[in-house]
C-alpha cells in the first residue's frame, strides 16, 4: 500500500501498513484506505510506537473499538518465545532509555520526553502541506 493517500485511493486488495506510526499523514492515509478494506479485504497494521500524535496510537489505545484485534510483542515476549537476543547486551549497546522504551518495550512516549512539542511539529507540517 502506498504511503501517499492520493495514490492509495481506488486501490482494492488486502492491505499491510508497515511502521504505520511513522507515516507522515497517517490519518489521511487511513481515511483514504478504509473504503478499500470495507469491501471485505483484510487490513494488517504493524508499527513501533512513535509518540501519541498519530493514527496508529489511536488504533492501539482505543480499546472500545472491537472491530479488530491488537497484538503486542515487546522484546521480553519475543525472547521468551525464542528470539535469540541478549536483552542486557541490546540495552547496553543502545544506551538510551527513551529509545529502549519506545523501540524495545513498545511504550508510548509522551511530550515530556520529546525534544519538540507535538503541537509545534504539527503546526510546521500543516504549513508545508498547503
Amino acid at each position: 500500500m502506498p504511503a501517499n493517500p492520493d495514490t492509495a485511493r481506488g486501490f482494492s486488495a488486502n492491505v499491510f501498513l508497515d511502521e504505520f506510526a511513522f507515516h507522515a499523514d497517517s490519518r489521511t492515509i487511513w481515511k483514504a484506505l478504509f473504503p478499500v478494506i470495507s469491501a471485505g479485504f483484510k487490513l494488517r497494521v504493524v508499527s513501533t510506537p512513535n509518540g501519541k500524535g498519530n493514527k496508529f496510537y489511536e488504533l492501539m489505545t482505543n480499546l472500545n473499538n472491537k472491530a479488530w484485534s491488537r497484538h503486542i510483542t515487546d522484546i521480553y515476549t519475543a525472547v521468551a518465545y525464542g528470539l535469540p537476543r541478549d536483552i542486557d547486551e541490546l540495552k547496553e549497546g543502545l544506551n538510551d532509555d527513551d529509545a529502549w522504551q519506545q523501540e524495545y518495550e513498545l511504550k508510548w512516549l509522551d511530550e515530556a520526553s520529546a525534544w519538540l512539542s507535538y503541537d509545534l511539529i504539527d503546526s510546521v507540517e500543516q504549513r508545508w502541506q498547503h
